[in-house]
């Protein structure tokens, strides 16, 4: 997981995450209440075998 602080340089509306996480759709991105970005890595390895497995 990589967390950017983006408020020194620019604060994301709503509007604008969700745009910017549609435009990103293979990356899966939170925005916190503190207004960091968080990035997470794709799943892959052990993590994604019990995803696929999952009902």
């Amino acid at each position: 997981m990589i967390t950017l602080n983006l408020e020194s340089i620019i604060h994301l509306s709503s509007e604008q995450f969700k745009k910017l996480a549609f435009a990103n759709p293979d990356t899966v991105l939170e925005l916190t209440e503190q207004g960091e970005l968080v990035v997470m890595p794709p799943t892959g390895g052990e993590s994604g075998i019990r995803k696929i497995s999952l009902p």
